[in-house]
């Protein structure tokens, strides 16, 4: 068997490597594609032994040297997407040109075992593929090529081959009509399925598509891809036994259809009309063909008592006979093909496809099809039904396991077979891509290169939604399923459904909620992405598979009302319903590929007669609604080929939908009512609407997604403010000329809520800004009244530039000011610590700080309103000036103007910021304050709202406990440990990483991945707690640094814990971390680490010691203190971390709620100043009893603990402290433009040296930010 294993590898090599010997189509390939990069891209030939690719960079050229044609179009495509971040596929194209190339630093080589890389199911010609022109075969074939396909099946030009066939078999011209199908049912009449439903084909359609085959096999040749042809397994006409003596064995009907009969292979004819079949194919389509398809007896086709093996071996020595050493190709789904159709087959000349992947694993239980050379492949699509599904992690797992376990001799490669291949693109891609990677996928990795290369780039938003994604919707913990699941919106009524075509299903069996958040949060990425054809596509894509899912439990309340009789809620629920149904086709409208004009224009331009369109839109219009034929006792095909597009939605679907529920109505009303007759209904919508659909869009995209995700997207807090019990003046309301009052403030300034603004603020009608792309910038705006005001919202216009740029509305933020109550310093005005148990001491106020989520907001009478608008300008903004306004619809509040002036530098993503932002996270105080279990489900979704901004500010550490009460009580919510420690009866220790894995593996889903700080080895009160098997409780150790007990407790556990980090990969970016801890005992905690692991990373939040500073990789010290220059400079060269934090001990600069908002900004100016690498603060949300209403704590100045708000709600504080980092980055970057000018380095410098802690005392930080922002902005 081993040996003929080798021989049949041997050849099948040989054929496959030279079938293509230049690279003059993978050239032109290029220049179709991506002509930007073809003046700077040569191949070479490769002569290594396997199939390979090798990338580098020469003499400013990309180079590509490949074994062969196929593998330099993969090679170009990982050039394009993992340098260029770009890509192609059948939802969209992300090819637009780079001003730069980039280099491949070093030689990348990529070897693929795989023989076959294949494509296509018979029926993708039809749902996807039947109405294809040209321009569409060639994109298609240049995808092929780019993927690594180098074996397609091409099935649209038999037509051509059996009218030959026929003619010399006596068939009258009628008679072949009669036989072909339409271009829309060619698959099943392939596949012995029909006959000439959808005909008559023009004689003039069957020489155009005969032609089209020759263009598309010239092309596949040059682009190394082998044809998979229909061979001839004994279909004929259903008439031919009215004509021959031979053996025809009838195969019935195929539900509805009279199905071709098959001549017995045994039958002497049968190699007469088989040399007749494989001439006309060869004088067509020419004598290098080696692959055939053909599957006899398909789904339900009767043997009628023909010996299997024998038919096999007959069927397999035609196409020997005329094409020697061609390999049938063979379809490996349920219990096909028969091991008794295997049996007496050459298996050197026979590929199984094992169909069904993503369910099955046919080829372990059939142990290598009984050793029968096999592809792994999936179909994952039916009927190019919409919806999104895919087992991604199972497909890379089983291809691994399918290619390296007892049956891997016998694994030939990987095949994508999808009745439709519209869809989700990341499976074809996946799939495709796994034999070019020695190791095993794992996805969650791989998934971050396949986002970048679809939208070009990469935003925090769009990480964590495809990542949620994978553990929902492309789940492979989702049990069988044929394709995805479907929409309820689009079935055939009934009160009872359980699917939309016959068999498929309308259950979900994966994470609604979790999906429905992923699919919100990608949409809020829309401002920076709004330009990308490819995430506009996904965009619409994700949020009709939210309808699709809540139509489910609108349904059952339409049911839930009739079955109860109430008239009045039947109405309410139905018209509920049919509004879902117009959302989601305004929403589909959005792109011309979700409009069912487009797949009309598409049909209409295949045909090149006014016959030939007319036929191609009739038989599009039937495919995508009843499918097929007129016999009322067979109708399980309708809506099988189902399509969510608009002008289907609104028309089809809901006037469907109408009729049943006026139906539904009458019976409500008493009245005999006849139920709706669907399936001539059906027929009659079809013959009425062969006509170009009318799906225009009637609202922009922003519009309807808003409608979409915002209702859902913002819940209240529901909390009442605080009363503000400082003093008002009464003179200056009675001053006021106006009841309604607006105008610009500023965002330094904090406005006393009862009080009017002051007068210099009420002339600013225009705010006025500045901004890199890429920048986020904010404003304020005043509402003051002297009248209650209800539900004021407050909307920003999309900003006009010239030539037709604009920033879009759905790039500004509004956010109305919630005021919370502060306090102040220490009585000595010092500092911010101490125990503040009495707050009638302290003098407390209320202040804006929250920006709330709410968008309608009441006013009181006599109060003052901040209203915060924030813009994240795109970065693909042109530079220029842009206006619009804000204003506050159906209320007497005047409007705003705005002008904003982008220049033309660039702020990068916050992922590539360069300032080590390390703000520490709170986990428990989450879970208290949304009273969810800890570590749940719901747990992860609260947190994701709070942690995902602080991704988006440029985050890079995680704080991770690994003991308990790390810093004792002195946050609300205490740290537990997310390791368990055991020990065991024996003495020994356990230890349970479940707890530190998922949140470390969740704070990464976010983006927040450089640094992983653990700690503390020296807590507070030297006090380790541990479960204690012998007692079966907990108990705790008390026990000094560097003492026997304590290197007990630790050492075990520091060696064990590296074990498991670099099991999961993240050794190299964990700290062991301390914080304000003696140097004496910091030394003996180092000795202990570097005992544990040498390799093992330290951070110290504390005072500088120079004693240590050498052992320390992220070192921050406290405000006030500086590393010594030499040192600094060092510890950069080495690549360590040196920032500097600040807490309650400082009076200025600080964050507290009533702290000067610039203050927050300034920190960032300062770290620039002093050469710091970032800043480093001890809570980022370590929440007191009731944030949203009261900052103060028992300890601490009010608002130390935190500067994210629940719900998430960011802070001004934290607004500010983002501007600051941003100009960091500023300066960062002009430093790097300007290394060669001087002056300019001189002038950065300058301006950064006002910048001095001993200044805050009587220049306010409003004024030194102001100021240095003005002078970087105008360079």
């Amino acid at each position: 068997m081993r040996k003929l294993i080798f021989f049949f590898v041997f050849c099948l090599l040989a054929v496959l490597e030279g079938y293509a010997e230049s690279f003059d189509g993978v050239r032109g390939l290029v220049q179709r594609r991506a002509p930007w990069l073809a003046k700077h891209i040569q191949f070479e030939k490769s002569d290594a032994e396997n199939e390979c690719f090798t990338l580098r960079s020469k003499n400013g050229k990309i180079v590509v040297e490949a074994t062969g044609t196929n593998a330099a179009a993969v090679g170009v495509n990982w050039y394009l997407k993992y340098y260029c971040h770009r890509s192609m596929s059948h939802m969209g194209d992300q090819l637009t040109p780079l001003k730069e190339l980039p280099v491949v630093e070093k030689p990348v080589t990529v070897k693929t075992s795989s023989i076959y890389r294949y494509a296509l199911n018979y029926c993708t010609y039809n749902y996807t593929m039947s109405f294809y022109t040209w321009d569409d075969w060639q994109w298609e074939l240049d995808w092929m090529a780019l993927n690594g396909v180098n074996m397609m099946l091409v099935a649209n030009g038999s037509e051509a081959v059996w009218q030959n066939v026929l003619r010399r078999m006596g068939y009258s011209e009628k008679e072949i009509y009669d036989f072909i199908t339409g271009p829309g049912y060619n698959a099943w009449w392939l596949m012995g399925n029909i006959e000439g439903w959808g005909g008559p084909m023009p004689q003039s359609q069957i020489d155009s598509r005969m032609k089209m085959v020759q263009k598309m096999l010239a092309r596949m040749k040059s682009l190394g891809i082998e044809p998979l042809m229909p061979g001839f397994y004994g279909m004929v006409p259903s008439s031919l036994k009215n004509k021959s003596k031979a053996h025809i064995i009838a195969q019935g009907n195929w539900g509805a259809f009279v199905r071709p009969d098959i001549l017995d292979p045994l039958d002497p004819e049968f190699d007469k009309v088989a040399a007749i079949f494989y001439e006309e194919t060869r004088r067509l389509y020419g004598s290098d063909i080696r692959f055939f398809s053909g599957d006899p007896f398909h789904e339900g086709g009767t043997t009628d008592g023909v010996s299997l093996g024998d038919a096999g071996r007959a069927i397999q020595n035609a196409m020997q006979k005329y094409y020697p050493e061609s390999v049938w190709v063979l379809q490996g789904w349920q219990d096909n093909p028969k091991p008794g159709l295997l049996e007496k087959l050459d298996k050197r000349y026979v590929l199984v496809q094992e169909l069904f992947g993503e369910n099955t694993n046919n080829w372990e239980t059939r142990r290598g099809y009984e050793g029968t050379p096999f592809i792994w492949a999936t179909v994952t699509n039916f009927g190019e039904r919409p919806g999104i599904n895919g087992k991604l992690q199972r497909f890379a797992d089983e291809v691994y396991r399918a290619s390296n376990g007892e049956f891997a001799q016998y694994m030939k490669g990987v095949g994508i077979l999808p009745e439709g291949i519209n869809n989700n693109p990341v499976t074809y891609e996946l799939l495709l891509e796994l034999v070019w990677h020695q190791d095993k996928i794992d996805v969650e990795q791989w998934i971050e290169s396949y986002i970048t290369a679809r939208y070009g780039r990469m935003t925090n938003e769009v990480r964590a939604a495809w990542k949620m994604m994978l553990k929902s919707i492309y789940s492979s913990e989702v049990g069988y399923q044929e394709g995805p699941p479907e929409n309820i919106l689009c079935a055939r009524p009934s009160l009872e459904l359980k699917s939309v075509s016959s068999w498929g299903r309308l259950a979900k069996k994966y994470d609604l909620e979790l999906y429905k958040e992923a699919a919100l949060l990608f949409a809020k990425a829309l401002p920076e992405f709004r330009n990308v054809r490819t995430y506009r596509i996904d965009l619409i894509h994700f949020l009709r598979q939210v309808m699709a899912n809540e139509a489910d439990s609108v349904f059952a309340d339409v049911v839930d009302a009739y079955q109860a009789k109430d008239m009045k809620k039947f109405g309410k629920e139905t018209d509920k319903f049919l509004a879902m149904i117009d959302t989601e086709n305004e929403l589909l409208s959005q792109d011309p590929f979700f409009r069912l004009s487009t797949w009309q224009q598409q049909a209409k331009d295949a045909g090149g007669t006014s016959a030939e369109k007319s036929n191609n839109l009739h038989n599009l219009m039937m495919l995508i609604t009843y499918w097929g034929e007129h016999v009322t006792s067979e109708d399980n095909l309708h809506d099988y080929a189902y399509k969510e597009w608009a002008g289907m939605m609104n028309t089809y679907y809901k006037e469907r939908w109408m009729v049943y529920f006026d139906y539904l109505r009458a019976q409500l009303r008493g009245e005999q009512a006849k139920a709706p007759d669907y399936f001539h209904w059906e027929r009659e919508w079809v013959e009425k609407n062969l006509k170009m659909a009318d799906d225009a869009p009637r609202m922009s995209l922003e519009e309807i997604v808003n409608k979409i995700t915002l209702p859902a997207a913002c819940p209240s807090s529901g909390l009442a403010e605080l009363t503000d019990t400082k003093p008002v003046d009464e003179a200056k309301w009675e001053q006021c000329k106006s009841d309604y009052n607006s105008a610009w403030g500023s965002t330094d300034v904090r406005y006393s809520r009862t009080n009017v603004p002051a007068k210099q603020v009420m002339a600013a009608r225009t705010w006025k800004g500045t901004a890199w792309k890429g920048e986020k910038v904010n404003a304020l705006a005043l509402l003051w009244t002297t009248r209650d005001c209800k539900n004021i919202r407050a909307e920003v216009s999309e900003l006009k530039g010239s030539g037709g740029a604009v920033i879009p509305a759905s790039a500004i933020r509004t956010y109305f000011l919630r005021y919370i109550m502060t306090d102040e310093l220490s009585k000595d005005g010092k500092s911010g610590c101490g125990y503040r148990t009495n707050h009638a001491e302290f003098d407390s106020s209320m202040v804006a700080d929250v920006l709330d989520i709410r968008k309608n907001y009441d006013i009181k009478s006599r109060h003052t309103q901040p209203v915060w608008i924030s813009c994240q300008v795109p970065s693909d903004t042109p530079s220029g000036t842009y206006r619009g306004k804000l204003t506050f619809p159906d209320s007497s509040f005047a409007p705003l103007d705005i002008e904003l002036k982008v220049s033309g530098r660039q702020l990068p993503p916050a992922a590539e910021w360069a300032f080590h932002l390390d703000l520490w996270q709170n986990p428990y105080s989450v879970a208290r304050y949304h009273q969810v279990p800890l570590w749940s489900k719901e747990h992860f979704a609260a947190m994701r709202s709070i942690f995902l901004p602080l991704a988006n500010a440029g985050q890079k550490c995680i704080t991770a406990s690994i003991m308990h009460q790390p810093w004792g009580g002195q946050t609300e919510d205490p740290f537990d440990s997310m390791v368990m420690r055991v020990r065991r009866l024996d003495g020994s220790w356990q230890y349970n990483y479940e707890v530190f894995d998922r949140w470390v593996e969740f704070m990464m889903s976010l983006g927040i991945d450089r640094e992983i700080n653990c700690y503390s080895l020296i807590p507070w009160k030297l006090s380790f707690r541990y479960y204690d098997q012998a007692s079966d409780g907990m108990k705790s150790v008390k026990a000094e640094v560097g003492t026997a007990e304590y290197c007990d407790y630790w050492l075990p556990f520091l060696k064990d814990f590296a074990r498991h980090l670099k099991e999961k990969g993240w050794f190299g970016i964990t700290t062991i971390a301390m914080d304000e801890r003696p140097m004496e005992q910091m030394q003996k905690a180092i000795a202990l680490i570097r005992e544990a692991d040498a390799g093992y990373k330290v951070a110290l939040a504390g005072n500088y010691h120079d004693e240590i500073e050498s052992d320390i990789y992220d070192y921050s010290i406290a405000s006030g203190q500086v590393f010594p220059a030499d040192v600094l400079a060092k510890r950069q060269a080495e690549g360590k971390k040196s920032t500097y934090y600040t807490c309650c001990t400082e009076a200025r600069p600080n964050m507290f709620t009533f702290s000067p908002p610039a203050e927050s900004g300034w920190l960032a100016w300062y770290a620039a100043a002093e050469n710091f690498d970032g800043y480093l603060r001890w809570a980022y949300n370590s929440w007191v009893k009731e944030p949203l209403q009261d900052t103060r704590f028992r300890t601490w100045a009010a608002g130390d603990c935190f500067l994210f708000y629940p719900g998430g709600r960011s802070s001004v504080r934290m607004e500010k402290l983002l501007e600051g980092i941003q100009d960091f980055e500023k300066v960062r970057i002009l430093k790097a433009e300007f290394k060669n000018h001087p002056t300019k380095l001189k002038r950065i410098g300058q301006i950064l040296s006002d910048f001095r802690l001993e200044r805050l005392t009587n220049t306010p930080a409003e004024q030194m930010v102001d100021k240095a922002r003005k002078a970087i902005n105008n360079f």
